[in-house]
């Protein structure tokens, strides 16, 4: 199924004490280059917008290899230290085709398998998906092709995300491996490697 993907990296990661998207999940991959190549994983040519703000020039240097990628677009949020994480999205969906399901994907959401995002893609129509774990629903969140159109036209009314999706229909996606969402402190690294080192792979 065709998808596109929005990998919000803008934030300066003040409680992670580092930029998250230059954060190493191990000894050859950051938070960032890892969840592109999960998605690489499901969908060689699915559009990709790596929002981002904070030392945008040294994310994108460290992160050469994606500059290859011919469809991963840069998008700089030029007002990263005032606005949230809803302005990031749209600039990440304005910059991407339209008519497309679209993931959600902040880049502090790390150890997802690709397994578990093709089951969040492939679930039943409705305007977001959410994947879950042991009950808990965090992210990727996907949206609908007309869901997405639709924040295209009028997320400018909105502040919040949140705002958006509180009175629409939403199911969830329960993973099948550990999820792990909002790696945003040195501690939580610590246990996320931890159980990755302990989880079997799955693809």
């Amino acid at each position: 199924m065709r998808f596109e993907a929005v990998i919000c990296a803008a934030g300066g990661g003040t409680r992670m004490g580092k930029n998250k998207a230059l954060c190493q999940l191990s000894s050859d991959e950051t938070f960032l280059s890892s969840i592109v190549s999960s998605i690489r994983s499901i969908s060689h040519d699915a559009p990709i917008a790596v929002v981002i703000g904070a030392q945008a020039e040294e994310v994108k240097s460290i992160h050469r290899s994606l500059c290859d990628d011919p469809n991963l677009f840069w998008v700089e949020n030029l007002s990263w230290q005032s606005t949230h994480m809803l302005d990031s999205l749209m600039l990440g969906l304005y910059a991407l085709p339209r008519h497309c399901i679209a993931l959600h994907w902040p880049v502090d959401c790390i150890g997802i398998a690709p397994a578990d995002i093709a089951r969040l893609i492939e679930a039943p129509d409705a305007p977001f998906a959410v994947l879950s774990f042991q009950g808990t629903p965090g992210h990727p969140l996907r949206i609908s092709a007309n869901k997405a159109d639709w924040m295209r036209d009028n997320a400018a009314s909105f502040q919040s995300l949140k705002q958006i999706i509180h009175d629409d229909k939403r199911i969830f996606v329960e993973s099948n491996t550990f999820a792990i969402v909002n790696c945003n402190d040195p501690n939580r690294l610590a246990q996320i490697q931890q159980l990755r080192d302990k989880t079997p792979t799955t693809t």
